[in-house]
């Protein structure tokens, strides 16, 4: 019903803050939580506060960002699909499910990217997404795409013994 009623990815956030914890218990190095401050603003409760380490290191370091998403889960991809298809939310530009940069935990949207271009480039973020303006990947981190699927995984298989994803 979220599809059709919804603009918030905010109604999966427990259960994608718990594919961030089983990540980081598989790969302990993937993803570094951060907070707002120190120039970096959430613009909802729905922006999963965790990027690569360099990638969150530079962010900081770029001042007055204002994000409307950074890592990003499959269960919040998923959503932003199913919108982007029905010409919901203004969505302009939405990858699969699985193939999206915010899932390698090297990407963010940024409100305020007119404004934050300049400062972005000097700090290792790339604008080039085509048809997605707010879009910006730090390319020198390491993609960690597909960690999220896995997680998944492993807590749908650890919840749901009779009925295992293969």
């Amino acid at each position: 019903s979220f599809i059709t009623s919804s603009c918030s990815t905010s109604v999966v956030v427990g259960l994608s803050n718990q594919i961030a914890s089983e990540i980081s218990c598989t790969s302990p190095s993937s993803l570094t939580r951060f907070a707002p401050g120190s120039g970096i603003t959430f613009n909802s409760n729905s922006v999963l506060p965790f990027l690569a380490a360099n990638a969150k290191t530079d962010l900081q370091k770029v001042g007055n960002v204002q994000l409307n998403s950074a890592f990003r889960t499959v269960a919040q991809q998923f959503l932003i699909v199913e919108w982007f298809n029905r010409g919901r939310c203004g969505i302009t530009a939405a990858a699969a499910p699985g193939r999206s940069n915010h899932e390698s935990g090297r990407a963010v949207d940024v409100q305020n990217f007119s404004a934050r271009v300049s400062a972005m480039a000097s700090h290792g973020w790339s604008h080039d997404a085509p048809g997605d303006p707010v879009h910006f990947d730090h390319l020198s981190s390491t993609d960690i795409r597909g960690k999220d699927v896995l997680a998944f995984q492993r807590l749908w298989n650890r919840n749901h013994a009779s009925d295992k994803i293969a």
